[in-house]
């Protein structure tokens, strides 16, 4: 049961960098709101995008021993994030997909949210004949959650829960 936050206003971005987890499986498509990982401002380069997207893998597949490897050695990670004709991904499967995505909305009601925005043109290469080609157009998506969920929030919310079950017990220092 969602208990009910207060309404507010619309949030809006002509151009967003939009980062979600992509695989083969039905539960992690841009549609389904347990994959989105962050929002950013279309405004920040590719640089940049290539950094956060690098730390969102590696936080989410690795260990901090890893993590600290990895921080200097970037190249030894073998999950380099490609940018080209319309297409930012990384890694294998499961892999992160940053995208410019236009006319992001997003509005609270108190009790969901709902995020909406257009998909951008989606190309690859044709191997057979190399050449660029497009395979889907634009799209519009929308995805409803709880106001209460966060994003990429759910190793956060896990500690606290074990926090609060550690006072529980009588644990905490």
């Amino acid at each position: 049961m969602h208990r009910a936050t207060h309404i507010r206003p619309a949030v809006r971005l002509n151009k967003a960098w939009l980062i979600t987890w992509m695989d083969t499986e039905p539960w992690a498509r841009p549609d389904d709101w347990r994959s989105i990982m962050a929002i950013i401002s279309g405004n920040r380069s590719e640089k940049f995008i290539k950094e956060v997207v690098w730390l969102l893998d590696v936080r989410a597949k690795k260990s901090a021993y890893h993590m600290a490897y990895y921080a200097n050695r970037r190249q030894q990670y073998g999950l380099p994030v490609h940018f080209g004709a319309g297409l930012r991904l990384s890694g294998s499967n499961a892999w992160l997909y940053a995208r410019i995505v236009t006319n992001l909305s997003v509005t609270n009601d108190g009790v969901n949210e709902t995020l909406q925005w257009v998909e951008p043109d989606y190309y690859r290469n044709n191997s057979d004949t190399y050449q660029i080609e497009l395979v889907g157009q634009v799209r519009h998506r929308a995805v409803t959650r709880s106001a209460e969920e966060k994003i990429g929030g759910e190793p956060y919310h896990r500690w606290i829960e074990r926090i609060n079950l550690e006072k529980r017990l009588g644990r905490s220092s």
